[in-house]
């Protein structure tokens, strides 16, 4: 049974991705489904369960073939209308200078608290470099705190460690933003 203290409920935005040891996040169908398991699924259903809103790209929801989950609404974002499962929000952010913050405030706007993120690496790389994550949890089988340090590196996170622990050969990982005293 996959141990699940430190992944608790808190007003702020998580992103949730899972990697291969030399950086990948998707197989070679495209899906990270192919490297993914049982823990790291148990890992996703928990933290949907921790959340009022679970955001992802509409490419990620086409990959992976989304739909929206009982407990939590689900956002799109995306530039094509009609891209979206039955039941999901489409949300296309005006300007792409600032989309995540626009995203974020949208969202926020309307209420939503404890926000999600399952978006592949190209929106990720962007929540983080505008320093809009407050946790990244990082799962990688078979891996090492190294690899999951040079993936940060990759993907320009500036974030310390909270949690590792290692489940079955797969390392799950807990990343912080900092904050200042003045927050």
């Amino acid at each position: 049974m996959l141990q699940l203290d430190g992944y608790e409920k808190f007003d702020g935005i998580r992103l949730n991705m899972v990697a291969t040891t030399d950086g990948s996040f998707v197989d070679s169908s495209g899906s990270s489904r192919g490297i993914s398991n049982s823990e790291d699924r148990d890992l996703l259903i928990h933290l949907r369960g921790l959340s009022d809103l679970l955001i992802t790209g509409g490419k990620t929801a086409r990959t992976e073939r989304y739909f929206k989950p009982k407990a939590l609404d689900l956002a799109i974002i995306t530039r094509k209308q009609g891209d979206a499962p039955e039941g999901a929000i489409t949300y296309t952010p005006e300007s792409e200078q600032n989309a995540t913050q626009e995203i974020v405030n949208h969202f926020y706007h309307l209420g939503y608290k404890r926000i999600l993120l399952e978006t592949g690496p190209s929106l990720s790389k962007e929540f983080l470099r505008t320093n809009l994550v407050d946790e990244f949890c990082l799962t990688v089988p078979k891996g090492k705190l190294g690899d999951c340090e040079k993936i940060l590196q990759t993907l320009g996170a500036k974030m310390h460690l909270a949690s590792s622990f290692e489940s079955n050969g797969t390392l799950f990982t807990r990343w912080r933003r900092g904050y200042e005293a003045s927050a």
